[in-house]
């Protein structure tokens, strides 16, 4: 290579040299721009997972909670006799005995913001909002079935139902006796970790999803109860990101389902937040190329 420059004039040389110089420089930046960003991206892929594993681990820990309080309300004898009761003066003997039992189960876990019993007959417990509990979806034999997100008109708020059928167990029967339902209000803000803190410019945006994808919990509280569209459907790969494009702009999306609620948490992270500092480094490597180009031009010229 050397013996074949040599035959050309050193302005030609000194030509060849730069160029290649300029390559190789090239070469390198583009390979350690491509490190530092492989690096950035796996650093927050690895927090973004830890976060997601605290939030799901948290919500697991309140969820099991609550699935040990639904039995002792559904099962309990005091709230069987309660609910077939029609003689009102009993009802009421009754009511007295039921309810300093459900305050005191209600304390065990801070997410229950209230709960319901309804029957047949005349017998209820709170049942005052009664009308915005999805009962009719509660499939049969369930100990704790997790309702969507909804706004419930008489707490003013976006909530969960944890609802079980009541049966009538204090006879033994070949037929089951369904003789109402039990129902646990749960708060969005207590069942979940606060994660409103958190930054969306380092971590992120995250949610925690029902099973229609609508928002429970996140650290963007003015979504709460809407429809996250970004949010993936179907089976979940395991610590794999996905992408999403929207509006020309590419987001990054990780998510764990959490089977305790049928939902999932969500990270949303766009590109161009995770890759800001690098960009501007990029665009520096360009600026000292142009004016290596520049003064190589100059050069070229002053030896002409």
């Amino acid at each position: 290579m050397l013996a074949y420059l040599r035959k050309y004039s050193i302005r030609v040389q000194l030509l060849a040299l730069g160029i290649a110089i300029l390559l190789l420089l090239s070469a390198a930046a583009g390979f350690g721009y491509q490190q530092i960003k492989s690096i950035t991206y796996k650093r927050n892929s690895d927090y973004t997972i830890e976060m997601l594993s605290t939030i799901k681990q948290n919500i697991a820990s309140n969820a099991d909670s609550i699935n040990r309080i639904m039995p002792n309300i559904a099962y309990n004898e005091l709230v069987q006799e309660y609910l077939l009761e029609q003689d009102r003066v009993r009802q009421f003997e009754l009511y007295q005995r039921v309810e300093k039992l459900l305050v005191n189960l209600q304390a065990m876990n801070r997410a229950i913001l209230d709960v319901v019993l309804t029957g047949p007959g005349t017998s209820s417990y709170h049942c005052v909002g009664c009308g915005d509990i999805p009962f009719e979806l509660v499939p049969d034999r369930t100990n704790a079935y997790y309702s969507d997100i909804r706004y419930s008109r008489y707490y003013r708020s976006y909530v969960i139902y944890v609802l079980a059928p009541v049966y009538d167990n204090r006879m033994q029967s070949s037929v089951e006796n369904k003789i109402g339902y039990a129902a646990l209000v749960l708060d969005l803000s207590a069942l979940a970790p606060r994660i409103d803190n958190l930054s969306k410019r380092i971590a992120g945006s995250f949610y925690v999803l029902d099973r229609h994808n609508r928002i429970g919990s996140g650290n963007d509280p003015a979504r709460i109860g809407e429809r996250l569209e970004q949010a993936p459907d179907g089976p979940l790969p395991a610590g794999e990101p996905a992408v999403f494009h929207q509006s020309g702009r590419k987001f990054i999306v990780h998510a764990e389902a959490i089977p305790e609620i049928d939902g999932k948490v969500v990270s949303i992270l766009p590109s161009s937040e995770l890759l800001r500092g690098l960009e501007e480094m990029q665009r520096l490597m360009l600026g000292m190329f142009a004016i290596l180009i520049v003064v190589m031009y100059v050069l070229y010229i002053a030896i002409s």
